[in-house]
């Protein structure tokens, strides 16, 4: 269970638009700016049904000072209270790999075969995971993450709030002891940083993201693979 949350938590934490920009002048503040920000996520959790994006992640370890960049597109939806999510790597090193979150089961497939782990007795775990950056409400995040206020920063011209959240299920915090969010005020993260201990971290950017798309492509979320 602890391998998965940590793979889940790489893979599945997803967010919508690609980082820029310098922190800007504003001056630190707290209480009603992280207050602003939650809400700004409960609103967006109304709005964002689906997703369909293609992501960069770039994985640092830091005792071999080596960068592992991987690329693909994801697809997201939520419908009647149900989430599905894949990741199909395309390019890098984990290439091939495709990465299904459906029926609260994840599914890992590679050339060498398929691997399954079955998350019913951490599904809210495995849920808020998923759904930061997918429309998870701020309510909700509370549930498994105690938030902070970082500072507001400028991101390309657009106005942000820098959050720190860390895990509070200890197998999760154990192996991921912080997630840092960039908030817009669509409510959806404009950048990820997972810190994984350790100087280890994982930084997510998404490009030409399409949110709540008409259609998703035919067998997005299919077994068959």
């Amino acid at each position: 269970m602890k391998r998965f949350l940590l793979f889940l938590c790489l893979i599945g934490t997803t967010h919508i638009h690609v980082w820029g920009g310098t922190p800007t002048d504003t001056p630190l503040k707290t209480g009603m700016d992280l207050q602003a920000a939650l809400k700004l996520m409960d609103e967006a959790s109304v709005k964002v049904h689906s997703v369909q994006t293609n992501f960069e992640w770039d994985d640092y370890e830091k005792v071999v000072n080596q960068h592992d960049v991987n690329r693909g597109v994801l697809y997201f939806v939520r419908e009647k209270g149900k989430i599905q999510f894949a990741a199909d790597v395309q390019q890098g090193p984990d290439s091939p790999k495709y990465v299904l979150y459906k029926d609260e089961t994840v599914r890992i497939f590679l050339k060498s075969g398929v691997t399954e782990y079955d998350v019913k007795k951490r599904k809210a775990v495995a849920d808020s995971l998923v759904l930061l950056g997918f429309g998870g409400s701020g309510r909700d995040l509370q549930k498994s993450f105690h938030p902070r206020y970082v500072r507001t920063e400028q991101v390309g011209g657009i106005l942000v709030y820098q959050l720190e959240l860390v895990p509070l299920d200890p197998d999760a915090r154990n192996l991921f002891p912080s997630i840092f969010l960039w908030i817009d005020s669509n409510g959806i993260a404009v950048q990820q940083r997972i810190d994984k201990g350790g100087g280890d971290y994982r930084v997510v950017k998404y490009s030409d993201t399409q949110i709540n798309p008409p259609k998703l492509p035919k067998g997005a979320f299919s077994e068959k693979r």
